[in-house]
């Protein structure tokens, strides 16, 4: 029995453990904090609401290794009882004692063990006051007042040892020590004052069209954005960029007027991304309700369907009999042609038919 073995052999003992909860509240990609104002209407975003953190062995300067984080504390423990659960673990020294050659104490021979610190949290965002719960982690102001988004974050922790001893004929110790104290709730709390006024520009992807709709890595991809601004200020647009390497911006409004929409085209080749995003940097000649003149706010874009790669190239010799080399990838000569749009005598630009 791994636990039967784990208390013969390994005596209670300490380490040292830091949690972290860094959460960030936000709102047109301002980052809040406690007392500043927000606007009525404005809606609140609540990232990074989970926990990290490392442990260390009470005695000494020793690396410190960090919390591995599961889903299921109880299915874990289930898995060391069975003997097949397996982790990366590290050499620490959980307590000391005296030892017969030295003054001072020391590691015990039963203290050095190679384990880890294993932990679930489940964090809990909790709000009150003028806001209401639109989505998970996002909220909107609703009225004038006191605003109180908070997290909560119960932990449980378990020290795994997987470690052979060297004693008793090296029988190996196996098993999970559960924490001797009861471990305090991490938590967070943000409080904010909602007031009525003059709202800053706030942009909205309205609408977003990718074509063609399934395509090869490296194709030409065309995106159509729909953008509103939903403030009471005009909106002076910097930069809009996407989260892939290769693209142009064909098309954009350098400002929106409150409540003014447009359309954004982007060209670029088709990369095969988890979430294709558009981040937008844009600025208000005035202050309005938030302390800033300038925000930061990113989308997620519709995403194409990618059904394979095409060959990349340098020359034409590369490519088959029916292809070109444009764009760094062998082309269909039968689905557009390689034009020469800076007139510089080389081709450079692939135009679909």
């Amino acid at each position: 029995n791994p636990s039967t073995e784990l208390e013969e052999y390994v005596k209670p003992g300490n380490i040292g453990v830091n949690f972290y909860l860094e959460p960030r509240f936000i709102t047109r990609g301002y980052i809040l904090r406690s007392d500043d104002d927000i606007c009525v209407g404005d809606v609140l975003s609540v990232e990074g609401s989970s926990l990290s953190g490392e442990w260390f062995d009470k005695g000494g300067p020793r690396d410190t290794p960090p919390v591995l984080w599961v889903d299921d504390l109880d299915a874990v423990k289930e898995q060391i009882n069975e003997g097949i659960f397996s982790t990366e673990t590290y050499v620490s020294y959980i307590c000391f004692g005296p030892h017969k050659w030295y003054k001072y104490p020391t590691p015990g021979p039963y203290c050095k063990v190679k384990g880890t610190l294993i932990c679930s949290s489940t964090c809990d965002v909790l709000e009150s006051g003028s806001v209401q719960k639109i989505t998970e982690g996002k909220f909107e102001v609703i009225s004038e007042g006191s605003v109180d988004v908070s997290i909560n974050c119960p932990i449980d922790c378990i020290f795994f040892v997987d470690f052979n001893v060297g004693h008793k004929n090296d029988v190996p110790v196996y098993g999970f020590m559960s924490m001797g104290s009861t471990l305090e709730d991490v938590k967070s709390k943000i409080t904010l004052n909602a007031v009525r006024g003059e709202r800053d520009p706030d942009l909205e992807v309205t609408k977003s069209t990718s074509y063609p709709t399934a395509l090869k890595e490296g194709d030409i991809l065309y995106t159509r954005l729909v953008i509103k601004n939903t403030g009471d200020m005009e909106a002076k647009i910097d930069e809009i960029s996407l989260n892939i390497p290769e693209y142009d911006i064909l098309y954009q409004p350098k400002t929106l007027l409150p409540g003014e929409d447009s359309e954004v085209i982007i060209r670029s080749k088709a990369k095969d991304v988890p979430d294709l995003k558009a981040s937008f940097e844009y600025r208000s000649d005035k202050l309005g309700c938030l302390p800033t003149k300038e925000f930061k706010e990113e989308f997620s874009l519709t995403r194409p369907r990618i059904t394979g790669k095409l060959k990349p190239c340098v020359s034409d010799s590369d490519c088959s009999a029916v292809e070109v080399c444009c764009e760094d990838y062998c082309r269909n000569r039968e689905e557009g042609f390689c034009d020469d749009t800076n007139r510089d005598g080389i081709p450079d630009t692939w135009v679909t038919i």
